[in-house]
């Protein structure tokens, strides 16, 4: 079992800064990096990736404060972040939807390297119990042993990091990245809240979650599906040609 330890804290006078509050800081400045270079290797403006970033970026910061102070909590709201920032995304991506599915990829890419930055901060701060527990991977909290969710939502979203990448590497309609990446995270959530007494909110947030994935995906496809062959064959040889030569066999 996994020793309990205290949230990291450093004090510098009047400033107390939270390991949290670095891990949401490292991993908003990783999503910063990864998405930039994303979208260079998609061959799309990667100066407007990073400027709609760090826009939507603030919209889920704040989002996630009001979600928090909504639902009477303290801190700030991982649901109400993501729930925001990809409102927020959408809206920013809708008047150009030619480029709408690889926009939105780029940003499913990244997604999954903040969280799994963003949820080992929750790790830190403990913020997030689970049930009594005599597994392996529980936590020897001073009150009994217990599932640390934020842990188990760390190592989930690094799991969804790799497999991102690993489908990156591969040909694939655009918007499908977006809707598998919301939907491993959803689906990932709905069977970690299973180890917790949550609340009914949280599994409604992750079973929307996954009806989104679901809608995302058929819009993706059938958008994709509806284009002109010439303009299909157009497209993906743009996108094998930045992405660098296709191997046979693969």
């Amino acid at each position: 079992m996994i020793p309990y330890f205290p949230q990291p804290v450093w004090r510098f006078g009047p400033l107390t800064i939270h390991a949290f509050g670095v891990m949401v800081a490292i991993a908003l400045v990783s999503g910063y990096w990864v998405i930039t270079r994303q979208a260079r290797r998609r061959g799309t403006n990667a100066d407007h990736a990073a400027a709609l970033y760090a826009f939507t970026a603030a919209a889920g910061v704040v989002s996630g404060f009001l979600w928090a102070r909504v639902f009477g909590a303290n801190g700030i709201s991982f649901t109400g972040m993501e729930l925001g920032a990809i409102l927020v995304l959408a809206i920013c991506l809708a008047p150009n939807p030619a480029k709408f599915w690889s926009g939105a990829d780029n940003f499913a890419y990244a997604f999954p390297f903040v969280l799994a930055i963003a949820r080992s901060g929750c790790f830190f701060a403990h913020d997030h119990l689970g049930r009594f527990t005599t597994h392996w991977i529980g936590v020897r909290f001073p009150g009994g042993t217990r599932f640390d969710l934020g842990l188990l939502y760390a190592l989930s979203a690094y799991a969804i990091a790799g497999l991102v990448v690993w489908i990156n590497g591969r040909s694939y309609a655009p918007g499908i990245l977006t809707a598998t990446t919301i939907g491993l995270v959803a689906f990932s959530r709905l069977g970690i809240l299973m180890l917790a007494d949550s609340r009914f909110s949280d599994r409604a947030v992750a079973v929307g979650e996954v009806a989104l994935a679901i809608v995302i995906a058929i819009a993706a496809v059938s958008a994709h599906g509806c284009r002109p062959a010439g303009e299909r064959a157009l497209n993906e040889a743009g996108t094998h040609s930045a992405l660098g030569p296709k191997l046979s066999g693969t």
